[in-house]
């Protein structure tokens, strides 16, 4: 299990005399995924944010060249509850993995193509969805506890990289 304050082997973050120019630093990248995790409780942002900060330093940063065409990521606003409600447990769960990995893509965005206040908003944006997901799949019965779920989540994130 990832939650429990060990990270798997090899992750750490990038230190600021390795990071690429215009690339994100570990302050930033640290600031704009604890944005991310806001909507959850203290106790499991400290136990999230190392695991995402390790997945998110061993991410290919986005640059121009694996992006030819760079486009503004999307932030929808919040879920309908109607919509969650009636999705099955397999389904939150996939979204839940999918909303983490929208708001990890938007925190490599370079900053000249995304301004500091527009990704200040989407940060946020994409930090309701997911805790919007994470309640949700919290209140099911057939689901497993909330740090398993993110445990879970977390896994995926990092067999995707």
């Amino acid at each position: 299990m990832l939650l429990g304050g060990s990270l798997p082997s090899g992750a750490s973050a990038v230190s600021p005399a390795t990071a690429a120019p215009g690339v994100a630093g570990p302050l930033r990248c640290e600031l704009e995924i604890g944005v991310l995790l806001s909507f959850f409780p203290r106790a499991l942002l400290v136990l999230l944010l190392p695991c995402l900060l390790a997945v998110a330093a061993r991410r290919q940063p986005l640059d121009r060249e694996r992006i030819q065409y760079p486009r503004p990521c999307m932030a929808w606003p919040r879920f309908k509850t109607p919509e969650l409600q009636r999705a099955s447990v397999a389904a939150l769960r996939a979204l839940l993995v999918s909303e983490f990995e929208l708001g990890l893509s938007l925190t490599q965005t370079p900053l000249d193509w995304l301004s500091r206040p527009i990704r200040n908003f989407w940060l946020a944006m994409r930090a309701a969805r997911i805790g919007q997901v994470a309640w949700e799949l919290a209140s099911r019965p057939d689901a497993a506890p909330l740090t398993d779920e993110l445990s879970q989540a977390l896994t995926a994130l990092q067999s995707a990289v």
